[in-house]
């Protein structure tokens, strides 16, 4: 038999508009699951980080003011360098004090976490 080449794509519906949501590809042995897709990571849950990469500030904006109330700042190595509370739907983070490298920011409020990779020039 040969082998055969599959692959999907699951949709999520957000206010009345349906978004790309997860690839799921099994046309390798192992098969890999992608997601989401159709937007890029600094635009999940209701979260916008930019610009990406960055050099001295991160601006966040929201689509709702209430959905996440605190950032934290985690370097490469899982440690915390910086934290704050986010006020409002637009919000900017000084990024002068660190170094250059990989960072994730860590979005928490009453919905959950969101995570999000930015890179510091």
């Amino acid at each position: 038999m040969g082998c055969s080449n599959w692959m999907w794509r699951i949709n999520r519906q957000d206010k009345g508009a349906v978004n790309p949501y997860l690839k799921v590809d099994i046309s390798s042995n192992r098969g890999t699951v992608q997601g989401p897709i159709g937007m890029d990571e600094d635009q999940q849950n209701g979260a916008r980080l930019f610009p990406n990469p960055a050099k001295s500030h991160i601006t966040i904006a929201l689509s709702n003011a209430s959905a996440y109330t605190t950032v934290e700042v985690f370097d490469i190595g899982g440690r915390k360098v910086l934290e704050k509370n986010l006020e409002g739907v637009l919000n900017t983070v000084s990024l002068s004090g660190l170094n250059p490298g990989v960072y994730f920011f860590r979005l928490s409020g009453k919905y959950g976490q969101a995570d999000h990779r930015i890179v510091k020039h």
